[in-house]
C-alpha cells in the first residue's frame, strides 16, 4: 500500500474510502491512528481483525467537539474537561448515548477530539463519528511516523495519510467520569495537576 502525503486533496479521498467502509491510517496527535466509520459494523469488524484484537474490548472513538453530547452523556466534569482540552490530548469516558452501538463499546464510550489537523479534518469530513485505534497489531509499540508503521498492517488498510511525527508521540491521557469523581485510567501528555484544577479526582489507577 502507497503511503500518500496528508494533503486537503488526498484527506478528502480518504473521508470517502471510510464512508464506503474502509480503513484509513492517519497521524492524530499522540500516535498514528486506525481509522474506520464506527457505525458501520463491518468496518470496526475489519478493524478488530487487522488489528487481532479481542472482539470484546471497546474502542475509543473520535468526534468534533460541537457533537459530544450526541454520543456520550456530557456530565459537568466532561464539559469541564472537554471545554479546557478539547480539542487535543485527553480522552472521556462518559455513559453512553444509543447513538453509538454496542460493537464499538457497550454501556460507556471513550470520546477523543483530535488537534491534529489531518486527523480533526477526516473527522469533520467524515461527518460521522469514527473508531480511532492506534495504527498497530495488539500488543504492538504504536507509532508515531509513518516509518515505524508495521510494513505487514500497510497490506490491510485502505489508504495511509503521512503527515510527519505526531506532536507527543505517546497516548493520550484518558479520565473516567461515569462516576461522581473522576479517576485518571492512564496518564499521557496531561497529567493529574493539570486536571486536578478543574474537576475533583480519585488516585490515578496502577
Amino acid at each position: 500500500m502507497k503511503i500518500s502525503r496528508a494533503s486537503g486533496a488526498n484527506v478528502k479521498i480518504a473521508s470517502e474510502i471510510l464512508a464506503a467502509g474502509g480503513l484509513v491510517i492517519s497521524p492524530t496527535d499522540s500516535v498514528y491512528g486506525l481509522f474506520c466509520n464506527a457505525l458501520d459494523e463491518d468496518a470496526v469488524n475489519r478493524v478488530k481483525g487487522v488489528k487481532g484484537r479481542d472482539s470484546g474490548k471497546p474502542f475509543q472513538v473520535a468526534v468534533r467537539k460541537e457533537d459530544a453530547e450526541d454520543y456520550g452523556v456530557i456530565n459537568p466534569s466532561a464539559r469541564r474537561i472537554i471545554e479546557h482540552f478539547w480539542p487535543g490530548d485527553v480522552n472521556v469516558i462518559v455513559k453512553k448515548k444509543p447513538l453509538i452501538p454496542d460493537f464499538v463499546s457497550a454501556g460507556t464510550i471513550c470520546l477523543t477530539c483530535h488537534g491534529n489537523p489531518v486527523a480533526r479534518k477526516l473527522v469533520e469530513l467524515s461527518r460521522k463519528p469514527l473508531v480511532s485505534t492506534s495504527a498497530n497489531f495488539s500488543g504492538e509499540p504504536a507509532p508515531s511516523t509513518s516509518e515505524e508503521l508495521d510494513a505487514s498492517l500497510l497490506e490491510l488498510v485502505d489508504m495511509i495519510l503521512d503527515g510527519g511525527h505526531t506532536k507527543n508521540r505517546r497516548p493520550n491521557t484518558i479520565v473516567d467520569l461515569t462516576q461522581k469523581t473522576a479517576r485518571i485510567v492512564r496518564e499521557g501528555p496531561v497529567g493529574k495537576r493539570d486536571l486536578e484544577d478543574l474537576i475533583p479526582l480519585q488516585c490515578i489507577s496502577p
